[in-house]
């Protein structure tokens, strides 16, 4: 889907919005009937972890290149991770602990505890248990700085082209539709971007990094960065059942 500017919305538009708010409607019905989500069970030391969202704030100031030491990740102040779980799925997934879902393109980040052998949570644990063959990318002390400068229709116009060229790259593009389909409709809603962030130094340095991160961790930055909201509440709950959907590539 394209994401330029949009001063009006043509009739097409306009059913594409509804169709998103209607599934957003179905959401809010979903949350609101009484379920037992991952994100209810008992919390023990290997679930206080870094969320992704949270960890890209977090990163150290001194940060110089395009992520981070597995040291730096292990050393990170801890969170409990964010509360926007599901129900679990036992299709797909069966074999695997809730954070892995979707390896390697859209589960949790790496269980610093189950790499020590130390993870008390075990197959319901939040975070992945599978090998990640490249290292995670955050954002240097100037990225993060260019992304505090972004509005929520610069950080949408930035972000949207690369995600839907990585959910091509990685097949994923059916199961991706709707999140990015309410990003859209979010981008629908807002006035046209200052021109002159989206593009020079900064701009392109801040994109070589968007270029290296996965799907799952451009989502997360994306939604880590905008105001909270209705749409983003809608498409984190859409991540999630997107994890359940896509088969792990252990």
């Amino acid at each position: 889907m394209p994401c330029g500017p949009q001063e009006a919305q043509p009739e097409g538009v306009s059913k594409d919005l509804a169709s998103v708010y209607k599934r957003m409607e179905e959401w809010r019905s979903e949350i609101d009937s009484p379920t037992t989500a991952v994100s209810d069970l008992p919390v023990s030391g290997s679930e206080i972890q870094n969320s992704e969202e949270a960890t890209v704030e977090e990163e150290a100031a001194d940060a110089s290149g395009y992520g981070t030491s597995d040291e730096t990740l292990e050393s990170t102040p801890t969170h409990a991770p964010e509360d926007h779980e599901v129900v679990v799925d036992e299709g797909v997934h069966s074999a695997a602990n809730p954070g892995s879902y979707g390896h390697p393109e859209v589960c949790r980040k790496p269980c610093v505890f189950f790499q020590v052998g130390q993870c008390e949570n075990g197959d319901a644990c939040g975070y992945c248990h599978l090998r990640h063959e490249k290292r995670l990318r955050l954002p240097d002390r100037r990225q993060r700085s260019v992304l505090r400068k972004l509005n929520k229709s610069e950080l949408l116009h930035t972000f949207l082209p690369i995600l839907w060229s990585e959910a091509r790259r990685a097949g994923i593009v059916q199961q991706a539709e709707h999140v990015l389909e309410i990003l859209e409709a979010a981008l629908s809603t807002q006035g046209t971007p200052r021109a002159a962030k989206l593009v020079g130094d900064d701009a392109e340095y801040l994109k070589d990094l968007l270029l290296r991160m996965s799907f799952g961790s451009l989502m997360a930055m994306l939604l880590h960065n905008m105001q909270p909201g209705v749409f983003v509440d809608a498409a984190r709950h859409e991540m999630e059942k997107l994890r359940r959907t896509v088969q792990v590539n252990a």
